[in-house]
């Protein structure tokens, strides 16, 4: 992050807007926004300052795109729920090795 960079703070609740702030300084832990009033933002967690702590984006479509990730894996965590009983037929073990590897890089089991 340097100055000039843009920075967005999504929306704290449905039906409210997020915002892009410019940055206008950044020191050794936290950059402020050229905006007196906006919330200055640790550079190491990308977190805004305070109690509510949020996570600030690059971008609106960094925060969109991850949202939409977050839905995906939701929902297919979701469907798995479905199947921690009973095995589909056609899973066998070279398919959940490979489900595995995807899942947790360097597991060998």
């Amino acid at each position: 992050m340097k100055e000039g960079d843009k920075v967005f703070v999504p929306p704290e609740h449905i039906g409210a807007t997020g915002r892009t702030y410019e940055v206008a300084r950044v020191g050794r832990i936290w950059a402020t926004m050229k905006e007196s009033w906006a919330p200055r933002v640790d550079i190491s967690t990308m977190r805004t300052d305070g109690n509510r702590s949020l996570r600030v984006y690059r971008s609106e479509e960094e925060w969109v795109a991850e949202r939409e990730l977050s839905k995906s894996w939701g929902e297919l965590a979701s469907d798995l729920r479905c199947l921690l009983y009973s095995r589909p037929k056609h899973i066998g073990h070279e398919q959940i090795a490979e489900i595995r590897k995807l899942i947790w890089p360097g597991d060998e089991r």
